[in-house]
């Protein structure tokens, strides 16, 4: 049994990290913080419930695996480079949090990385963590060659379930400039690699045809058929460069499932990549499709504009209005323009008795300007409102985007059934930029003002301040016995007709 092996791992400095490790790390560990309580249980795709563990097979046909490549994927991010400690701390929250595979690194690109895969396949891949039962799968990444592949089995293998997950790329562009092979060589490589695979004794194969969403589908389906022929147990898809539209992504799962013959006996996977910002809404276009392993990373990151985000997804008005803060085993979330923020760590304001709990477990935008928190005030509606006040709850939005994580979208106004921006989303922040041109133009013509019968002085603007959190000045005129207001700062290019003709004296007089 390959959980009967021993390792002693190599004891590990952390400073051998750039400085940017630990802010990643930090953020990545965040998340679990403010998101230890596992997710509502959809109706129709499940992630909770959890059975026996067949490599190739999954007993209820409406549940899916959720495969995390935060460790490998997500550490190809720029600046997100992790020290082992620091990988096996987020594995071992990975698997609190319940997640079936954790893609933990590339064992062959170095000695570190290969024993810190050995760390985490000892330690996580054998720790039971939850009623359940439940162990993590451990996986170990390999391009299509023996030293790979004998580099992934050497770190998995101490893992109750060790598995390999092989690549290799099907599009033209691909085979030409970078492997330099024909078709008929890639389909010899990507068979004799997974049987390779598997003469090692591991029995979970995972492959992947790299830049499947450009490649050629009738080639495609003849080398994912080969990869079964030879033993893979789940056929990853993915969408390598962003590519890809939802409902084209989801057609190509379809046909997959239907035109490759082997696909009826593995799982196939999703793995996407955010270059358009339709990650996520591929990735759940292939679960509709017929996907039951959805590949994701923790706040979205991986490589250029990063993979599909382990924490979002698309609520309906009654999905979010459960998160409101009355029940204390979730997470309380808000809304603002379809946007969906965790706000639990706020909790204080958010909670129940708070002063933004009206807030929280719907999208009441319109509130975040009119401050109606009442009735009919509590909507998402934004009709009537002028550009300006418009631009208020997009730098609102832009504020809870910073300040909390994003988990999702709402289905509804701002966004459509795939996670699509709506036109009426475009509607309002093109009205937002009209608002701010509009606020630029009257700061010019306030910086114009003149003082007739006054002084003019700059003063800030209380109103702005409470609405959106930034802080500047209008022009204004004060008489001489209100000068000694505090706040009250000269305007260098304006001078009222008393500062002019006072001037003149002075400089009559000298």
């Amino acid at each position: 049994m390959t959980n009967s092996l021993i390792y002693t791992p190599t004891l590990f400095s952390s400073n051998t990290a750039n400085a940017t490790t630990t802010t990643t790390a930090t953020m990545i560990l965040s998340y679990f913080k403010t998101s230890n309580t596992r997710p509502h249980k959809s109706s129709t795709v499940l992630c909770c419930s959890r059975p026996n563990y067949i490599p190739n097979h999954i007993q209820d046909p409406n549940r899916v695996r959720i495969f995390d490549t935060t460790l490998r994927d997500g550490e190809q991010a720029s600046g997100a480079s992790m020290t082992p400690k620091q990988k096996l701390d987020i594995a071992h929250q990975l698997a609190k949090l319940g997640v079936d595979i954790i893609e933990v690194g590339f064992p062959a690109s170095n000695k570190a990385d290969l024993e810190t895969v050995k760390l985490i396949a000892c330690e996580v891949g054998n720790a039971v963590v939850d009623d359940d039962g439940h162990i993590p799968v451990i996986c170990g990444l390999a391009r299509c060659h023996k030293n790979d592949i004998d580099k992934a089995w050497e770190a998995v293998q101490y893992a109750k379930f060790p598995r390999i997950h092989l690549f290799l790329a099907t599009s033209k562009i691909h085979m030409k400039y970078k492997l330099k092979m024909s078709k008929e060589e890639v389909i010899e490589k990507a068979r004799s690699m997974v049987a390779y695979a598997r003469s090692l004794g591991c029995t979970d194969v995972q492959f992947s045809p790299e830049d499947a969403g450009r490649s050629d589908k009738d080639f495609l389906y003849k080398v994912l058929d080969e990869a079964v022929k030879a033993g893979a147990t789940t056929l990853c898809i993915p969408d390598t460069v962003g590519y890809n539209w939802p409902r084209e992504f989801g057609q190509l799962i379809a046909d997959i499932k239907t035109n490759t013959p082997g696909a009826r006996n593995v799982i196939i996977s999703t793995h996407c990549h955010n270059d358009l910002g339709l990650a996520t809404a591929n990735t759940l276009e292939g679960a509709y499709s017929g996907a039951r392993q959805l590949e994701v990373a923790i706040n979205g990151i991986g490589e250029r504009a990063g993979n599909a985000s382990l924490e979002e997804r698309l609520f309906t008005v009654e999905d979010l209005a459960i998160y409101n803060g009355t029940d204390n085993g979730l997470p309380i979330l808000l809304g603002i323009l379809g946007s969906v923020f965790d706000v639990t760590k706020g909790k204080s304001h958010y909670g129940p008795g708070g002063g933004y709990s009206h807030f929280a477990g719907r999208d009441a935008s319109r509130a975040f300007v009119s401050g109606n928190f009442t009735g009919d005030g509590l909507t998402d509606t934004l009709v009537g409102l002028s550009s300006t006040e418009v631009k208020s709850v997009v730098e609102w939005r832009d504020f809870y985007s910073r300040t909390y994580i994003f988990v999702g979208k709402v289905v509804g106004r701002y966004y459509d059934n795939e996670g699509n921006p709506t036109k009426y989303l475009k509607g309002v922040e093109a009205k937002a930029a009209r608002g701010a041109q509009l606020m630029e133009k009257q700061k010019k013509e306030e910086e114009k003002v003149w003082c007739d019968d006054g002084y003019p002085r700059l003063v800030q603007r209380p109103l702005e301040i409470a609405l959106t959190g930034k802080m500047s000045k209008r022009c204004a005129c004060y008489q001489e016995t209100d000068l000694d207001q505090p706040g009250l700062e000269v305007v260098m290019a304006i001078k009222s007709k008393g500062e002019l003709l006072g001037g003149l004296r002075t400089n009559i007089h000298t």
